[in-house]
């Protein structure tokens, strides 16, 4: 098990997009601090996952996204920076926080 991932996935916050429930998964963002000490907001999906030929199975719709975060920074467009990207798989499916 990835420390990391159980850490950021158990931190609490203040919801600042409060979670929708739809497509059999649920999304929102939460604002809190790092163990530092600094102001980080922090994305929650479970179920959302993303089906294509490559990955006719699923994968997570967050890991995409944290892609593409990660593509657009090295072209240089300002976006928001990633302190953490994980991922895991239980009985009920996916759980991502980035």
């Amino acid at each position: 098990m990835d420390p990391q991932f159980e850490m950021w996935w158990s931190a609490r916050g203040q919801w600042v997009e409060a979670p929708n429930l739809r497509r059999g998964g649920e999304s929102g963002v939460q604002c809190l601090c790092d163990p530092s000490g600094h102001i980080v907001y922090i994305k929650r999906q479970a179920g959302h996952i993303h089906r294509s030929l490559r990955h006719p199975l699923g994968r997570p719709t967050a890991l995409r996204e944290a892609e593409a975060l990660l593509a657009l920074a090295a072209l240089r467009i300002p976006v928001p920076g990633l302190a953490y990207s994980g991922a895991r798989k239980d009985r009920a499916g996916w759980l991502r926080c980035w």
